[in-house]
């Protein structure tokens, strides 16, 4: 809950000073620094982690059901699979949310005097 409790609270405090992560803010380019700095967008790579659970997650209810069914031929296992599939899909979802609003917070959040060209040299 403390957990919950301070992304509604970064959330806000976001919000206080202008800013708001969760709808893409063309103003002050965070996107856009963020994709030069660590070069991919981090809503995509955040979209194609959230799939992914969703795939895993379907694959694995998939698997129950199978193994449930050989267990109990006469019984119909998919009311079963479908209550687990959308309990644990709406757990995941929510979680999912937070951790985007964290990872886009506190992780790919680039700040504007980040230089955001890498720069080598030889030793």
């Amino acid at each position: 809950m403390e957990v919950e409790d301070g992304l509604e609270q970064g959330l806000e405090n976001d919000r206080a000073q202008g800013r708001d992560l969760s709808i893409a803010d063309e103003t002050n380019g965070w996107e856009v620094r963020a994709q030069k700095f660590f070069g991919f967008d981090p809503r995509e790579c955040l979209d194609e982690l959230t799939n992914s659970a969703g795939n895993y997650l379907c694959d694995s209810v998939d698997a129950l059901e199978a193994s449930l069914r050989r267990d109990f031929p006469d019984r119909d296992m998919s009311k079963g699979a479908s209550l687990v599939l959308s309990t644990v899909q709406s757990s995941l979802d929510s979680n999912f949310d937070k951790l985007e609003l964290y990872l886009l917070r506190n992780i790919f959040n680039v700040p504007e005097n980040a230089k955001t060209e890498l720069v080598l040299t030889s030793a």
